[in-house]
């Protein structure tokens, strides 16, 4: 294929990559040379994918690149990467009569599998849509016009949030960034907490009263430390790995933004449409996210490498800190309970939730886990209960499987509500 200018190719091919839900980014190229004198005219050019490339391996134990696990708590890099090696590569060269002849093309995707409805989250593509919004924005904004405002107006004219390629934060981040440049010129958490009220609390209250224990101090300070003494009681029921304690927005406070005290009741249905719009287009942008990056391993394990495949970013995550958690596990027995079954004793630190940090750190106390593990069909399950109260693989079972060179991963271990294609 020819094409007149350098500019008609490059737009060629983005519409191409926006049209099958990939990046991509000018990789290299060289520029004419004259008399000894290189020329600003480029004589040829190479796009590739923006999956291309290899992950920066590199650690660095003076920032917050270095994994490891401490007194503090886990210390996770937290490092997301879209490089995976995809080869896919367009390169162009300019034939003597000026015009841009497509030379070589490679089109097939490797480690990754680009998804359309995706194209909108895409930072290159960000730059377009909201070039095409811009001046509204300014001049709706200059006219006190609030940016959620800005935004239901926009999305209204596209028959709603989804089928708006821009969000809300990033027009927030255009005003934000104006402004910096003319100063430099010049749920869930809210149903746990509402849990341990009624549960807890009406129940502590009850037994204090009743046995007239109100001025006791041990009672006071045990009350104060709940948080690390609770937990294991609730062991065996499913809650998503929710803490009443992490730092994440509840849904009140979601909520808040919508509803006031002021609001009608007729205003109500809309405003709560509203704000489940919100919602489903931040869970879209953190699905796009899933399948656009990947976090880089933190271990050897196998196991961590197939959550990796499959598990959403945020969940990942999670398996990850048990794999690095693995590093005060040790298995100190084994004994045969049945044909094709094998109970392990895994020695582990005792680990407590620190309410100033809000992490998981381990203490100098040790205990026992038991392992139940059947080798013919690689399930296993451990006494922590982790995968049943949280649905994430354990540090316990995991090295129950190193033990025992397995590298696939039982069905029991994965929750499709954790599945980045879900």
């Amino acid at each position: 294929m020819v094409f007149l200018t350098l500019d008609d190719l490059d737009n060629f091919f983005r519409r191409y990559a926006k049209q099958q839900g990939f990046g991509i980014v000018k990789a290299g190229g060289a520029y004419k040379q004259e008399k000894g004198k290189t020329l600003n005219e480029r004589r040829n050019c190479t796009w590739k994918c923006e999956s291309g490339g290899k992950p920066d391996g590199r650690i660095r134990a003076s920032s917050r690149l270095l994994n490891g696990v401490s007194g503090k708590g886990v210390k996770m890099a937290n490092r997301k990467t879209k490089k995976v090696g995809c080869p896919v590569m367009l390169h162009a060269k300019v034939t003597k009569d000026g015009k841009w002849q497509i030379r070589n093309v490679v089109l097939q995707h490797q480690n990754h599998e680009p998804v359309p409805s995706i194209s909108k989250y895409i930072s290159m593509f960000h730059r377009e849509d909201l070039n095409a919004v811009r001046r509204r924005l300014f001049q709706h904004h200059d006219e006190g016009v609030s940016i959620p405002q800005i935004h239901s107006a926009l999305a209204a004219e596209r028959n709603g949030v989804g089928n708006f390629p821009v969000s809300e934060r990033q027009l927030r981040n255009v005003v934000d960034k104006e402004k910096r440049l003319k100063m430099m010129e010049g749920d869930a958490n809210a149903m746990v907490a509402y849990f341990h009220r009624m549960k807890f609390e009406n129940s502590w209250n009850e037994a204090i009263d009743g046995y007239n224990l109100g001025e006791n101090a041990w009672l006071k300070g045990l009350y104060e430390e709940q948080e690390w003494w609770i937990p294991p009681y609730m062991k065996d029921m499913f809650w998503a790995g929710m803490r009443s304690t992490q730092r994440v927005e509840s849904m009140n406070s979601f909520f808040d933004k919508y509803l006031k005290k002021q609001t009608r009741l007729y205003e109500f249905v809309q405003q709560y449409c509203k704000a489940m719009e919100r919602r489903d287009e931040d869970e879209k942008q953190a699905d796009a996210d899933s399948v656009r990056f990947c976090h880089q391993l933190v271990s050897n394990f196998p196991i961590e490498r197939v959550f990796q495949k499959i598990y959403t970013s945020a969940k990942f995550v999670e398996v990850q800190q048990e794999c690095l958690k693995n590093l005060y596990v040790s298995i100190v027995g084994c004994k045969v309970v049945d044909e094709n079954v094998l109970e392990y004793t895994i020695e582990d630190r005792v680990w407590v939730r620190d309410p100033n940090s809000r992490k998981d750190v381990p203490t100098r106390r040790k205990r026992e886990y038991e392992v139940k593990y059947n080798s013919n069909s690689y399930e296993a399950w451990c006494v922590c209960k982790l995968m049943e109260s949280s649905g994430i693989i354990c540090r316990h079972i995991i090295a129950v499987f190193e033990k025992n060179d397995v590298e696939e991963v039982h069905d029991m271990f994965i929750l499709r509500r954790w599945l980045s294609k879900a």
